[in-house]
């Protein structure tokens, strides 16, 4: 359901303050039934599942024209917008949402935009039902048979391994996929700054530069097995070996690769762009 308005609301000297708003409501559920056959197939511990998640959101955008064929500011412009969530299950959240366009002269714009998001996990992220697969302990660095260096070795004496390493008795050990009930949201920044240039001087010419940051906290995403022994192994990351099950000679039984709020995923870089060059 949702119910949005869009007016003017008064003159600005480059023209109209125009303003957007709404609200919107969403429920997203998930429902599976598997027969008997298709879950021993597929290894399902739970062969039902189901939930939803559901969202109340209201949002409000400000288009701000500032300036326009004035010296110095041939257009110049300001843009704003909010967003107020609430979530079933997560609470609520607000996000907000700055930019500017800046043309000191015509063949010039500077541009700019700052922004927060927000992503709550969907059905199948938190209800999926756990699937069991089997993998090798060639997998496992603190396998004997890997060698592992004495940093690996302390890290895996630390998640449970005596001595720092095992012989494998065993030639498989379970993984666990599938749903996690308890994932948390994702939250981001980001910001971006750039520019256009096209001088007339060279009608067919257009030069355009951007910077860009983008930053995800808690992103939400699976794991490789091999990923997460390794992060156990090599850095002793909590999460990770929190999701090993060992025996009490250290072999692994179990590694849980379900999804998972991975931590920060961060990027930044520049972009830049010349098209159309003229012959000289």
């Amino acid at each position: 359901h949702a119910a949005n308005i869009g007016t003017d609301l008064f003159e600005l000297p480059a023209g109209a303050l125009a303003l957007a708003a709404g609200y919107e409501y969403r429920r997203e559920s998930g429902r599976s039934n598997q027969d008997s056959l298709q879950a021993a197939v597929e290894n399902r511990q739970a062969t039902v599942y189901a939930g939803t998640v559901a969202v109340d959101e209201a949002y409000v955008a400000l288009p701000i024209p500032l300036l326009a064929e004035v010296v110095g500011a041939q257009l110049l412009e300001l843009s704003l917008a909010g967003r107020w969530s609430d979530y079933d299950p997560f609470g609520r959240t607000s996000n907000f949402k700055a930019g500017f366009r800046w043309k000191p002269v015509d063949s010039l714009l500077l541009r700019g935009n700052h922004a927060q998001g927000f992503r709550a996990p969907v059905v199948s992220e938190l209800y999926f039902p756990q699937t069991i697969a089997l993998a090798d302990p060639a997998l496992d660095p603190c396998n004997a048979a890997n060698r592992p260096n004495a940093v690996q070795r302390a890290n895996c004496i630390a998640d449970g391994v005596p001595g720092g390493a095992y012989d494998a008795e065993s030639v498989v050990f379970s993984t666990v996929a599938g749903g996690t009930p308890g994932l948390l949201p994702e939250t981001a920044t980001s910001a971006t700054a750039g520019l256009v240039w096209s001088p007339s001087a060279l009608p067919d010419f257009n030069l355009a530069f951007d910077w860009y940051r983008f930053r995800i906290d808690d992103a939400i995403a699976p794991i490789d097995t091999s990923e997460l022994l390794r992060y156990c192994a090599n850095a002793a990351v909590p999460e990770a070996c929190a999701r090993t099950t060992r025996t009490v000679t250290g072999e692994l039984l179990q590694v849980d690769v379900r999804v998972l709020n991975s931590g920060r995923l961060e990027v930044e870089g520049v972009d830049g762009v010349g098209l159309g060059v003229a012959p000289v």
